[in-house]
């Protein structure tokens, strides 16, 4: 006990150490055990046999109550115990809640290094297949004991002791990191090897065996297998699309707010530090404290770090740098020149080179810490552009990789997902697996009421809920009169779908309503006050499932406490502050593309997965101004002609999503010999990836060369003037998101 006090680094007394060692008399008991070297003809005991049977001699076993266990579990056979995997399990586990229960709860990483000293010193007595006390050499017992044999011969031997693990250690003042993948393969560097002599090799310098590795890598941390990085979004507008392209990369990551709780993201493969509105003059100490936390880490284990514009300010901040505030900001597309070559920009930019990227920023990097190289710099102001510390594996760029006029930056997060050996197995097929094993502990037995409207969205979630929990799913459609003309629901068939129309309701509730966000929120408070009617009416119901996806949390700033509200969209920012149901949101972390990947997994048809996305509160935002009837009518109309002439010109799959908006104004007019005095209807069609940025269809056949532009918009516009009463002016929206949003309101 006193080296367990040792390595978690907790000052026990001499009482201390003997109360525990008492209290914890299994572990020597286990420890003892696996010392026996059998003398009566059966074979020595390999760790391997965590999957067979264990022989343990009955004369050394000193702990009653284990003794009096393994007896009822077990039968003798020529004096020994044959002891089933599930025991021993139990035994480890057993040691896991003494090891809470005495060692300090307050700090986890305390928890996770005793338990795992005390499991190496069950282990750390075998070498590949022999047992330690038959070898005539000397080594030490501090760390796990397996050779290259062992670890090649033995994979049973690794997937127990290192899959999903990382072990850092130190050579010549340096660390290392290597992180053993589901093959068992070693990944160190970004790159895999078989053997872990091949990796010392790597490290040292020079021709090494499996336990000179071992030597260097003292210290296992123990970690997810599902290897993950954490981004730590200070509130800039493009932190969504960091994580959408490290996704792209088959990396797993999650956003997390700047006050988050450091014990949340300890266990991340790295992190990246998001751009914001903020300075650092700001003095936030919320702020800093996630900073300092993050490169303390670093300090310890080498985790490695990426900080894009303000996440550069603030790591340089912390080293003591200066940061100077300026006041000519500077936006835009610019120049930077590359200095140096690192690891960071391996394949992506050569020395020398001018590089187009994205700049976003009015402070900048004055001076740089210790430790750290400019390796970029502006081109036309000198602006420090990017500057890394290759031996903390720590790298800052003052512009930003993650948005496209940067040329090659996914090439430059790809590289950091390497240096940080993340695996590359982030898909729909393991995130549906995770959702339903968290919907069932979140739900339980109770009832879920889900809101389904026959979108992609809505469609998805109940689909992926249903797999999840299957009856205790009730589906619930609502027509809210705001929906398009005939619209129906092609559900998946085994989801039972209840109908309810409240179209007076609602229609009701926006009468006199122009403003766009009172719109929201009012349809937001109506759907949940009808959801738990029909809650009531199905009996002992606490959920209810959404539809929401990341960009509707991402534009109704919920996604970090500094990020602008864009508008609130009905799944998150219109729910009423005391409501009876609690939500779940399967797809709350899944951008729009992955959505659509997600209902393809699970097997929704195509007509539902592809269909352009429709807003939540339906054409509520799509009439400008106060919503009536006779308004709704002829939206509903121009809508179904714009999309079915679309789909006649083979269009609508190559659009992201094209509608129609009811302007509030009318304009002078000519049908027949008569004058109109009619609305004007605007078409919008936009092409996307995600819904996070957008750009205007441009209607032009690239294959042919030629634009069907005219021809396309003036048919439309022609069939809705002579079919639609109440419109006489159709126009076409060519305005890309940023400026604008998708959506008109």
């Amino acid at each position: 006990m006193l080296k367990i006090a040792q390595l978690v680094r907790i000052k026990l007394s001499n009482d201390e150490i003997d109360h525990y060692s008492k209290e914890l008399t299994m572990l020597d008991w286990i420890h003892d055990t696996l010392l026996q070297v059998n003398t009566e003809g059966i074979s020595p005991m390999r760790y391997g046999s965590i999957d067979k049977d264990i022989h343990v001699r009955d004369d050394v076993i000193n702990s009653q109550n284990i003794k009096e266990e393994i007896l009822s579990n077990t039968k003798p056979e020529h004096g020994y115990f044959v002891v089933p995997k599930d025991l021993l399990e139990s035994l480890k586990r057993h040691v896991r809640s003494e090891v809470e229960k005495y060692v300090d709860k307050r700090v986890e990483e305390v928890k996770d290094e005793a338990v795992t000293y005390i499991i190496n010193k069950v282990l750390n007595n075998m070498v590949g297949n022999e047992p330690l006390n038959e070898l005539k050499i000397d080594k030490p017992k501090e760390i796990v004991q397996v050779d290259d044999d062992g670890l090649t011969q033995n994979q049973k031997v690794i997937k127990a002791l290192f899959i999903g693990k990382t072990l850092i250690g130190k050579y010549k003042r340096k660390v290392y990191e290597v992180t053993v993948n589901n093959e068992g393969k070693f990944i160190y560097n970004g790159e895999k090897y078989n053997s872990p002599s091949t990796v010392g090799t790597r490290i040292t310098g020079k021709s090494c065996n499996g336990w000179d590795f071992f030597k260097i890598l003292l210290k296992i941390i123990w970690r997810s297998k599902l290897s993950a990085i954490a981004i730590i979004d200070f509130g800039s507008q493009f932190t969504q699309l960091i994580a959408r392209q490290v996704r792209g990369m088959g990396v797993y990551c999650e956003i997390f707010p700047n006050n988050i709780s450091f014990e949340t993201i300890s266990k991340f493969n790295g992190f990246i530090l998001s751009g914001g509105p903020q300075s650092v003059h700001d003095g936030c100490s919320e702020t800093s404290r996630v900073v300092h936390e993050i490169i303390k880490l670093n300090e310890a284990t080498n985790v490695p770090i990426l900080g894009i514009c303000y996440g550069q300010q603030l790591i340089c901040h912390y080293f003591g740098a200066k940061v100077k505030e300026s006041f000519k900001q500077e936006f835009g597309r610019t120049k930077i020149k590359m200095l140096k070559e690192s690891p960071i920009i391996k394949d992506t930019w050569d020395v020398n080179s001018e590089v187009d990227v994205l700049m976003n920023h009015a402070d900048s990097v004055d001076t740089i810490p210790q430790g750290f190289t400019v390796i970029a710099s502006g081109v036309i102001n000198q602006t420090i552009a990017m500057i890394v510390n290759e031996q903390r594996k720590i790298y800052c760029t003052q512009f930003h990789p993650e948005v496209k006029p940067t040329t090659n930056g996914s090439k430059l997060l790809s590289n950091f997902l390497g240096i940080a050996n993340c695996e590359r197995d982030w898909t729909m097929k393991s995130f549906i697996e995770k959702q339903k094993e968290k919907i069932k502990n979140v739900v339980g037995e109770k009832k879920v009421i889900a809101a389904v409207s026959g979108g992609v969205d809505s469609s998805v979630a109940a689909a992926l809920t249903h797999k999840a929990i299957g009856k205790q799913l009730n589906c619930i459609f609502i027509d809210t009169g705001l929906l398009r003309k005939n619209q129906t629901i092609a559900m998946l068939k085994e989801i039972p779908i209840n109908y309810v129309d409240k179209s007076n309701l609602f229609l009701s509730r926006l009468k006199g309503i122009t403003d766009p966000e009172e719109k929201r929120k009012i349809i937001g408070n109506a759907f949940i006050e009808v959801f738990e009617a029909e809650a009531k009416k199905i009996g002992d119901v606490d959920f209810l499932m959404q539809g929401t996806i990341y960009s509707d949390v991402v534009e109704s700033g919920h996604a970090s406490d500094n990020t602008s509200t864009i508008k609130s969209h009905h799944n998150v920012g219109g729910l009423p502050e005391k409501m009876n149901l609690k939500l779940v949101e399967p797809l709350r972390y899944l951008f729009k593309d992955e959505v659509r990947l997600l209902g393809k997994e699970i097997g929704l048809s195509d007509e539902i997965i592809f269909q352009h996305p429709f807003p939540g509160p339906g054409l509520a935002v799509r009439i400008i101004s106060e919503v009536d009837e006779e308004k709704v009518r002829i939206l509903q109309e121009v809508d179904e002609i714009y999309i079915n002439t679309m789909k006649n010109y083979d269009l609508y799959d190559k659009i992201w999503q094209a509608f129609a908006v009811l302007l509030p104004i009318k304009t002078v007019g000519v049908m027949g010999d008569g004058r109109t005095y009619g609305y004007v209807c605007a078409l919008r069609a936009v092409t996307s990836s995600d819904g996070m940025t957008a750009d205007a269809f441009p209607f032009e056949d690239k294959d042919q060369h030629s634009l069907v532009f005219w021809d396309f918009l003036q048919n439309v516009g022609s069939i809705i003037i002579n079919n639609v009463s109440g419109v006489n002016r159709v126009v076409y929206d060519l305005t890309s998101k940023p400026p604008a949003t998708i959506e008109w309101e």
